[in-house]
């Protein structure tokens, strides 16, 4: 990921650092973010239907948003700096490739996250609806949870 904008040089919010130096506390953000979504889309795999990691896995990929919109931001705004450093020459084509790579990863990466948070939001709330109508359902007939359950005992 950061290797691609290794050695490239620009100004972002007055820091003349290296572009990787820059984006390295939203970068290790970004990786804490993605390895505790892993976690939880595994155990989610175990167990679809917790409430809790269902939460965190909101939580998360909200987290997973802001920071990648930041990261996406920075490059954007070091965009012109790097045109210009290829336009005089102080940039190879390569390291340019690169950074256009990075800078369609993150834009990839951040529509992926949003794609995933507003499904997981249409599952919860198609989950509400069933529950809704469950509740009808049981008020309706006079009966709960627990009567059925006995029933199929």
């Amino acid at each position: 990921m950061a290797s691609r904008i290794k050695g490239i040089t620009v100004e972002i919010g007055g820091d003349t650092s290296g572009l990787e130096k820059s984006l390295s506390a939203v970068n290790n953000s970004i990786k804490k973010t993605q390895s505790q979504l892993r976690d939880v889309n595994n155990l989610l795999k175990l167990d679809p239907s917790n409430t809790i990691l269902l939460a965190q896995k909101q939580e998360l990929l909200q987290s997973a948003i802001g920071d990648t919109e930041k990261k996406l931001e920075a490059l954007k705004q070091a965009q012109e700096d790097v045109a210009k450093a290829f336009e005089r020459g102080d940039l190879g084509k390569d390291q340019y490739m690169a950074f256009q790579r990075e800078v369609e990863e993150t834009r990839g990466a951040l529509n992926r996250y949003k794609a995933d948070l507003s499904g997981l939001q249409s599952e919860q709330e198609r989950l509400a609806s069933n529950t809704e109508r469950l509740n009808k359902l049981f008020a309706a007939t006079g009966s709960s949870v627990d009567d059925l359950s006995r029933k199929n005992i």
